[in-house]
């Protein structure tokens, strides 16, 4: 809405190389609450092409939206997730965005299943690093696949949990890897 194009068109405007657009969801669910922005229909998608095509019009700005979701879920429920994820990538990619970034920090969904603090599932996607890194590389998998080959992904991580137990900055190395082996740019 008017919010974000005037915020994210001002910063653009006033110089910044890059601006990034807040944490924006695949579906109603994923919000952490109602206000939320979201990119899960085609009117999000025309709102979000309008304040790209200002940015891109008023200054010399490349603009980055985040895609991130916040709850938890079934097996089943992961599945339809990874969908939503690829269909508000397309849309992103329609709205003429620069760059996507996949939100797999401050514990939330795809950080909660990278933690070992929040990740208590006793199946494939629970224990080991490995593991626990599974379902996040899908959707980044899923999300690669339909994001255009010559605009950048990046991936934002917890680098450090602060908690015994929890992600150690060695951790977050190894977390990088798979992601940048998995064809992140950053």
């Amino acid at each position: 809405g008017d919010y974000h194009l005037v915020h994210l068109g001002a910063r653009a405007m006033g110089g910044a190389g890059l601006v990034f657009a807040e944490m924006t969801c695949p579906s109603p669910e994923a919000r952490i609450t109602l206000g939320c922005p979201g990119l899960w229909n085609t009117q999000q998608r025309d709102a979000w092409k309008r304040i790209v095509d200002f940015v891109h019009g008023n200054s010399e700005a490349k603009i980055a939206i985040q895609l991130g979701h916040s709850g938890a879920m079934t097996r089943a429920e992961m599945e339809t997730v990874r969908d939503q994820f690829v269909q508000s990538a397309r849309y992103a990619a329609e709205a003429g965005f620069d760059w996507l970034e996949l939100h797999c920090a401050h514990g939330y969904l795809l950080s909660s299943f990278i933690s070992p603090l929040t990740n208590q599932r006793t199946d494939e996607y629970g224990g080991s690093l490995a593991n626990r890194l599974r379902y996040p590389l899908e959707i980044f998998h899923a999300v690669r696949e339909v994001w255009p080959k010559t605009l950048p992904i990046s991936v934002r991580i917890s680098a450090h949990d602060w908690v015994e137990g929890g992600i150690t900055p060695d951790d977050a190395v190894d977390i990088a890897r798979a992601f940048k082996a998995a064809g992140a740019d950053l």
